[in-house]
């Protein structure tokens, strides 16, 4: 064989390579969309509250899906490591429901609070809106250091979560965990498959 036809067919499998890539591209930046596009309208999951209140041992700002037992040992111990005599801790059946957290973090008064309004699912991924609060207007507070914290139930799912967490002056962030995404996990694999494809057909033509 030629170099001549080595090269143009090494050329032509380039030129398909870059074709498949730009089109890997297309529809994960398409899948984006459709799922921005499907979150105002996911569905709506039902949760109720488990634990609620101003003290906790979480000082900082955190979010966590609690899944298993193990996990929910290590909320719990860090949430009470304050408390004298540590309440015990509450039974939850992990095979059929889960845990999503709220802690806000340390507050130098009284007055605050963090609840979670609502969680939806939009197909790819679990929602949930969580509002700060601060003080009322004219409202009389205690120096008191206080950690406002939320925890509710909820049914199980293997999706992953993303907070949208309004704070006391009204801004939205959005908190994605650290979880792997389907979409992601598409593009991965047609990564491969392509990079295998060029590499049989090279060998082949070798």
């Amino acid at each position: 064989m030629s170099l001549l036809f080595l090269y143009m067919r090494l050329k032509c499998e380039a030129r398909l390579v870059l074709f498949l890539l730009i089109l890997i591209l297309i529809v994960s930046v398409f899948s984006v969309f459709v799922s921005e596009g499907v979150a105002s309208e996911g569905r709506e999951l039902e949760f109720e509250i488990l634990e609620m209140g101003y003290i906790s041992g979480y000082g900082e700002e955190a979010y966590i899906v609690v899944r298993t037992e193990a996990e929910w040992e290590n909320v719990w111990e860090k949430h009470t490591v304050i408390q004298v005599s540590p309440e015990p801790l509450p039974e939850v059946n992990f095979s059929t429901h889960m845990l999503v957290c709220a802690f806000m973090g340390k507050r130098t008064t009284s007055g605050y609070s963090i609840t979670i309004e609502r969680i939806w699912d939009d197909g790819e991924a679990i929602h949930v809106e969580v509002v700060k609060r601060g003080p009322p207007e004219d409202f009389v507070v205690a120096q008191v250091v206080t950690c406002p914290y939320v925890i509710v139930l909820m049914e199980r799912t293997d999706l992953h979560f993303v907070f949208h967490v309004v704070s006391e002056n009204g801004e939205t962030v959005e908190y994605v965990l650290d979880e792997f995404h389907t979409v992601a996990l598409i593009i991965m694999l047609l990564t491969v498959l392509c990079v295998m494809f060029v590499a049989l057909r090279i060998k082949g033509s070798s």
